[in-house]
């Protein structure tokens, strides 16, 4: 198992250098001069020209990218081009949000999609399983940003039981992680239906209870593991596409997390922002992912027998 982890954290640096090179090319040819808008509309063309030079935007394409690697590989993402503050410092501060919101979504979404997917499986046709998918198609079916500012409507303006913006206690969080659990929670649901649905259709569960195993032991010890696979898989995508997503959420409630970081650094063309945040995103894509594969290893003991003889 040590040599499997080690193999995959080895398979990130190809990952996140070709995520750096990507996101310095897509701001280093999209429009718009970091110089021009840091002095406004009334600057000069050659103060604009002085200040790009000091900001090394006129030294050529590999120059810069090369530059830009380098500074990476030692953490170094430079300053903010408006701010002044070290990039790093920002985003070591803001990270610690963004993780919190990212991950309490996730808890809430499994905690709720998974067993309610079950449900639905095993009372297949009845009202039961009818609800469940009903609720799912509720929620999948209305975007985050429109969720969470229904639900600043009706429990912030309307019932003034939860604050609306910003961060401080823990009522802060509470209308960010239900916005964005909300989606997730029904296409959890739908996944974990239709995997117990495929595993309980299998002959080994047929056998279990032809022996005369209870219901519940056939379900949630033979079916279930088996079951989780995709669902964990489903899991570690969602939670990266929460990670990924977090501008919306981050943005309607005023969190000053990575995601209202990076977009306001998109608008003002700070491109030291815009590079360090794609790529700490991209880095937790990769450490998700690695954990959903060794969460697999804990579901399926032939995995982990694989694993185990991974070179």
């Amino acid at each position: 198992m040590g040599r499997y982890i080690r193999n995959r954290l080895l398979w990130m640096i190809p990952v996140l250098i070709g995520v750096a090179v990507m996101i310095f090319s897509i701001m280093y040819f999209v429009p718009g001069d970091p110089a021009a808008i840091i002095l406004g509309k009334e600057a000069e063309e050659w103060e604009i020209l002085a200040l790009r030079q000091e900001m090394g935007l006129e030294d050529p394409f590999l120059v810069q990218l090369g530059r830009f690697l380098w500074n990476a590989l030692h953490l170094n993402f430079g300053e903010s081009y408006f701010t002044g503050i070290p990039v790093i410092q920002e985003i070591a501060m803001r990270m610690p949000r963004t993780t919190l919101l990212g991950f309490l979504s996730m808890f809430f979404t499994m905690l709720v999609g998974v067993p309610l997917g079950i449900y639905a499986a095993t009372h297949r046709g009845q009202l039961g399983d009818s609800a469940v998918m009903a609720l799912a198609l509720f929620g999948v079916s209305f975007p985050a940003f429109w969720m969470a500012l229904m639900l600043v409507l009706v429990f912030s303006l309307r019932l003034h039981w939860l604050p609306a913006t910003g961060i401080g206690s823990w009522k802060h969080y509470v209308l960010p992680v239900l916005a964005s659990t909300i989606s997730g929670v029904g296409t959890q649901a739908r996944l974990a239906r239709s995997s117990m649905l495929e595993v309980i259709r299998s002959d080994y569960i047929t056998t279990a209870r032809s022996k005369g195993l209870k219901e519940r032991e056939v379900i949630y010890k033979h079916a279930l593991p088996n079951a989780l696979l995709p669902i964990l898989t489903s899991a570690g995508a969602r939670l990266a596409h929460i990670f990924g997503g977090s501008t919306v959420i981050e943005t309607v409630f005023s969190i000053p997390g990575i995601g209202t970081y990076m977009i306001n650094a998109v608008n003002n063309r700070d491109y030291p922002i815009v590079r360090a945040s794609v790529l700490v995103l991209a880095i937790l894509f990769s450490l998700v992912m690695l954990l959903v594969d060794l969460a697999y290893a804990f579901v399926d003991p032939r995995i982990k027998a694989r694993y185990a003889g991974a070179k």
